[in-house]
């Protein structure tokens, strides 16, 4: 009777204790059936900061209320470091003019704070973005006219072990923009956007 017990005892545990395979530093490991990279323990088990630099390929969108709007295309260098559920990301790009007059370009840089859960663990994250865009908006005479405004919006990354990719997509506040173009006796009213995608090295 007791070898019984014991023998249902042990096939009861067996689940606990069958490996997950190998494990990485992070006690993740990739999940052959899902493919997908999958962690054991708690949050604080994880890497608990990080170092990311990579190449972002971006677009600004101005949707103006009385006329055609402009799409921006371009690419911009990127950092972050990260630290748990918080990262502090910067950026600096340049973008040419897509539609209309092939004159006109924006370059300049962000500064964003995101906040997600587990932005340092292996696997796929939402997470929230804000912070401050500074540009440059090159006309087709060379001349640059300075403007800036705050941004907000959400993003979607996947964490490798040794890269991570992401998605992003901001609202950007218009204000200086619209103030702008009035200064250069075209006003209006308008939505911008910008959206990104990112492959970033982890360190």
């Amino acid at each position: 009777m007791k070898i019984a017990v014991v023998a249902l005892a042990l096939f009861a545990a067996l689940p606990a204790l069958a490996s997950p395979g190998a494990v990485d530093q992070y006690d993740c490991h990739r999940d052959t059936p899902s493919s997908d990279d999958h962690c054991h323990g708690a949050v604080a088990d994880a890497k608990p900061s990080q170092l990311q630099i990579g190449i972002q390929l971006a677009g600004d969108q101005w949707l103006w209320d009385n006329g055609p709007g402009n799409i921006f295309a371009g690419a911009a260098l990127a950092g972050e470091w990260t630290f748990d559920a918080f990262a502090l990301r910067g950026n600096y790009g340049h973008a040419m003019h897509l539609n209309g007059d092939k004159g006109f370009a924006l370059s300049g840089w962000d500064l964003n704070i995101k906040v997600g859960s587990g932005l340092t663990r292996l696997g796929n994250h939402l997470f929230a973005q804000a912070g401050y865009a500074s540009r440059r908006f090159v006309l087709p005479d060379n001349s640059s006219q300075p403007f800036g405004g705050f941004q907000m919006g959400v993003g979607w990354v996947r964490v490798m072990e040794k890269y991570a990719v992401d998605a992003v997509l901001l609202y950007q506040d218009p204000a200086a923009l619209e103030q702008l173009w009035k200064e250069l006796k075209f006003p209006g009213k308008l939505t911008s956007y910008r959206a990104s995608l990112g492959v970033y090295r982890r360190f």
